[in-house]
C-alpha cells in the first residue's frame, strides 16, 4: 500500500510528458498482475473505509501545486528493481515460451489463459474523471452559494435602508408630537394667563364692591344720625312753636293788663313788676331763639351731608355699571378664548390620534422589518455554516455595536460605541447632541451569539416599552424617570453649570405653573357664583328700592312737624321690634297732639308753612322791641 501511494502521489506531481513515459513501462502484464492483486486490496479495504471529503477536498485543493521531487539513485534503483527488472523477465519468458510452441506445436499456459483489459493507469484516470466531474459540481455549487450570498447582502442592505428610513421616520413623528405638546403647553399658559388677568379685574371689582358697602353702611349711619337729629328738631320745633303760642297768649294778657293798669293806676310799684316779668320773657325768649337756630343750622349741615352722600351713592352706582359691562366684555372674551381652544385641543387630538395611527403602522412595518431580519439572521447562519465547512474566513457580528466584521479586520480601535444610552436629546457620556455621532470608547469587535442577541433584543422591548408608559415624576411619556428633565436633584458626570441651571429652571417653572394651573377649575366656578350673586343681589336692591331715599329727602326739604313725623315713622318701621313698639307709642301721642293744634289753627300746614316763617320773623321784630 505504501509503495502504491507513493507512486499515485508522484503520477499527480509529474508532468503530462513523464506521465506518458510511464505509461509505456506500466502497461507490460507482471505490472498488471501487481496492479491487479493491489487494487482488490484497495477495493476491499474501500468498501469498509470511505475516504473523508476533507481528504478530496485537500486534494482538489493541492491539485494545481507542481512540486518537484529529486530523483535519487536510490530511488532510481528501487524503480528498475521492482518495475522494469520483472518487466524484462515476463517478456523473455513469452519470447522463449512462444519459441518452444513454434518448434513443439503446443499451446502454452499464458496464451490458453484469458486476458485481463482493466489497466491500472485506466482505472486511475475514470477515478479522476470521477472527481473531476465531482469538482465541477463543487465549484457550480461554490458558485450558486456566492450568488446566494450576494443576493442576501443585497437584500440584507436593501432591509438596513428600510429600517433607517423608518427610524427617521418615527424620530421625526416624535419630533412633532413633541411640538404640538409644546404648543398646547403654551396655549394653556396663555390661557392662564388670561385668567389670571379675570381675576385681578374680579378682586378689583371687588374691592370697589366692598368700596360701596362701606359707603352704604356709613350712609345709614348719618341717616340714623339725621332721623336722631331729626326727631330732636322736631321736638325742639314743637316746643318752640309750643313757647310762641304761650307767647302770643301772654302778650295779648300783658296787653290787657297793661291797658288796666293804666286805666286803673299809674303807680311805679305796677310798672316795676311789669318789667320785671318782661325781663325774665325776654331772657326765657332770646335763649329759645338762640337754640332754634342752632337746630336750624344742625339740621342744613345733616341735610348738605345727605346730598353728598346721594352724589357719592350715584357715582358708586355708574362705577357699578361700568364694572358689569368690563365683566360682560371679559365674559364675552373668555367664551371664545375657551371656543377656540377647544377647537385647537380638538384639531390636536385628532392629530394625536393620526400619529397614533401612523404609529402602529410603523410597528407594524417595523414587526415584518423584524421577522425578515431573523429570517435572514438564520440564513447568513447557514451561509456561515457552509463557508466554515470549505474553510473560509465567517462574518460575525459585533455585540456592542452591531456590525459585521471579519477576524482579519478586528483591530483595538474598530469598534466605536458610547458609554451611555440615548435619551432622545443627548448622550450623557461624551455630550453629543446626534444620535449617529461617532462613539467615544474604543476597542475590539466582540463576537454576539444568538441567544445574547435575543436577550438583547428582548431588553430593548422592554426598555422601549418602558419609555413608552409614563414618568412618576412628570406624568409624561417619553423617557424614562432617571432621565426626566424635570428632576430637580443633580446628576453626576455632567458639567455642573449647565446642571445647576438646568435645577434652577426646573424650579422656576415649577413656582410658575403651581401659581396658574392649580386653582382654575376653582376660580372658574367661582367667577359664576360671583356673577349670579351679583345679578341676585341687583334684582334685590331694585325691588327694594322703591325710591324711598328720594321721598325722604323731599319729605326733609319741606320743613314741617307732620312731614318730619312721617319720616321718623317709616324709619321705626325698619327698626327692631321692641325699640319699635315705645317709640311709636311716644310718636302717636305726639301725633295726636299735633293733630289738636292743627284743628285749632295754632299749626300750619305744609301748604300754608311758608306764609308762617314771615309771621315767626315779624314775632321775633317784637321781641326785639321790647328788649329795647
Amino acid at each position: 500500500m505504501k509503495s502504491y501511494r507513493t507512486f499515485f502521489e508522484s503520477t499527480q506531481a509529474e508532468t503530462p510528458g513523464s506521465r506518458n513515459k510511464l505509461y509505456k513501462t506500466l502497461s507490460t502484464p507482471l505490472f498488471e498482475k501487481r496492479n491487479r492483486r493491489k487494487l482488490s486490496s484497495t477495493r476491499s479495504a474501500s468498501r469498509f473505509s470511505s475516504p473523508s471529503p476533507s481528504s478530496f477536498l485537500n486534494k482538489i485543493k493541492n491539485r494545481h501545486l507542481h512540486q518537484d521531487f529529486p530523483v535519487t539513485p536510490e530511488l532510481a534503483s528501487q524503480v528498475i528493481r521492482e518495475f522494469l527488472l520483472p518487466m524484462f523477465e515476463a517478456d523473455g519468458r513469452k519470447i522463449n515460451a512462444k519459441s518452444r510452441s513454434s518448434l513443439f506445436g503446443i499451446n502454452s499456459k499464458e496464451n490458453s489463459s484469458r486476458i485481463v483489459k482493466g489497466k491500472l493507469s485506466e482505472i486511475i484516470l475514470r477515478q479522476l474523471n470521477i472527481t473531476n466531474e465531482e469538482l465541477e459540481k463543487l465549484k457550480n455549487r461554490w458558485v450558486d452559494t456566492e450568488k446566494e450570498k450576494k443576493r442576501i447582502k443585497n437584500e440584507i442592505e436593501e432591509l438596513k435602508g428600510c429600517l433607517i428610513n423608518s427610524i427617521c421616520n418615527l424620530n421625526m413623528l416624535k419630533y412633532h408630537y413633541q411640538e404640538t405638546n409644546k404648543t398646547i403647553k403654551t396655549e394653556q399658559l396663555n390661557v392662564s394667563l388670561v385668567n389670571q388677568q379675570i381675576n385681578e379685574y374680579r378682586q378689583m371689582n371687588l374691592k370697589r364692591e366692598v368700596e360701596r358697602i362701606e359707603n352704604i353702611d356709613q350712609l345709614n349711619k348719618e341717616r340714623i344720625k339725621n332721623k336722631i337729629l331729626g326727631d330732636k328738631a322736631n321736638e325742639l320745633q314743637h316746643w318752640n312753636a309750643f313757647l310762641l303760642m304761650q307767647n302770643d297768649i301772654m302778650g295779648e294778657r300783658l296787653k290787657g293788663l297793661y291797658e288796666a293798669c293804666e286805666d286803673m293806676c299809674d303807680n311805679q310799684k305796677s310798672n316795676e313788676k311789669i318789667d320785671n316779668e318782661l325781663q325774665i320773657i325776654k331772657k326765657r325768649s332770646s335763649d329759645l331763639f338762640s337754640y332754634w337756630i342752632s337746630t336750624e343750622e344742625n339740621t342744613l349741615q345733616v341735610s348738605q351731608n345727605c346730598l353728598e352722600f346721594i352724589n357719592q351713592n350715584h357715582t358708586a352706582a355708574t362705577q357699578r355699571k361700568q364694572y358689569r359691562d368690563d365683566v360682560k366684555k371679559l365674559k364675552n372674551t373668555m367664551k371664545d378664548i375657551l371656543l377656540t381652544m377647544t377647537k385647537k385641543v380638538s384639531q390636536a387630538t385628532d392629530e394625536k390620534n393620526n400619529y397614533e395611527e401612523k404609529c402602529s403602522q410603523m410597528e407594524k412595518k417595523f414587526k415584518d422589518i423584524s421577522e425578515s431580519y431573523t429570517k435572514v439572521r438564520l440564513q447568513i447562519k447557514e451561509m456561515n455554516a457552509k463557508r466554515k465547512q470549505f474553510g473560509f474566513d465567517e462574518e460575525k457580528l459585533c455585540k456592542n455595536c452591531n456590525k459585521a466584521f471579519y477576524e482579519k479586520d478586528n483591530y483595538n480601535w474598530s469598534c466605536l460605541r458610547h458609554a451611555g444610552k440615548w435619551n432622545g436629546t443627548m448622550y450623557w457620556c461624551c455630550g453629543k447632541l446626534k444620535e449617529d455621532a461617532i462613539g467615544c470608547v474604543k476597542s475590539k469587535h466582540e463576537t454576539r451569539d444568538d441567544e445574547e442577541g435575543d436577550e438583547n433584543e428582548a431588553n430593548d422591548e422592554i426598555a422601549n416599552k418602558k419609555i413608552n408608559k409614563k414618568c412618576p415624576s412628570c406624568k409624561e411619556i417619553g423617557h424614562l424617570p432617571h432621565q426626566c428633565p424635570k428632576d430637580p436633584n443633580a446628576r453626576s458626570n455632567v458639567n455642573q453649570k449647565e446642571e445647576i441651571d438646568r435645577i434652577f429652571l426646573t424650579h422656576r417653572r415649577r413656582d410658575r405653573m403651581g401659581n396658574m394651573t392649580n386653582d382654575v377649575t376653582i376660580k372658574l366656578k367661582a367667577m359664576l357664583k360671583i356673577n349670579e350673586e351679583d345679578e341676585k343681589e341687583g334684582k334685590t336692591q331694585r325691588e327694594n328700592i322703591g325710591f324711598e331715599d328720594i321721598e325722604e329727602v323731599r319729605l326733609e326739604a319741606i320743613e314741617t312737624p307732620i312731614n318730619v313725623f312721617e319720616i321718623a315713622k317709616k324709619r321705626l318701621e325698619k327698626s327692631s321690634s321692641s325699640v319699635k313698639h315705645r317709640k311709636l307709642s311716644r310718636m302717636n301721642s305726639m301725633s295726636k297732639d299735633f293733630t289738636g293744634l292743627l284743628d285749632s289753627g295754632l299749626l300750619l300746614s305744609s301748604k300754608n308753612y311758608e306764609g308762617s316763617h314771615s309771621r315767626r320773623q315779624s314775632i321775633n321784630f317784637k321781641l326785639s322791641s321790647i328788649d329795647t
